[in-house]
């Protein structure tokens, strides 16, 4: 797993803070674009039960709870205003954060 720092070093995930990490973000046209320091994550929710396209939603860090699980990977629970029926889980894979709401 890879997460970008403040510093532009590719590294492995050494903190759970996300205020210490650089976000990846989306153009218009879906293309990764690299960034300083935000102060939101991109977090692309989907349903693979309904095969639904997915979308790209800002999450403001201070809502979030990232954790490691046993196999050592992070996972982030988060509250969005979109999704008022609870919090979300969001895996991190590939550079980016994945939510699936089946």
């Amino acid at each position: 797993m890879k997460l970008y720092y403040k510093h532009n070093k590719e590294s492995e995930l050494a903190t759970t803070n996300p205020t210490d990490w650089i976000y990846p973000t989306r153009d218009s046209q879906d293309r990764l674009i690299e960034q300083g320091p935000v102060n939101m994550i991109e977090v692309c929710v989907f349903n693979s039960g309904w095969r639904s396209g997915n979308r790209w939603i800002q999450v403001d860090p201070a809502q979030t709870e990232i954790k490691m699980d046993y196999m050592g990977k992070p996972y982030m629970i988060f509250e969005h205003s979109e999704f008022p029926l609870g919090p979300l889980e969001a895996k991190f894979q590939d550079n980016n954060w994945y939510c699936d709401l089946d």
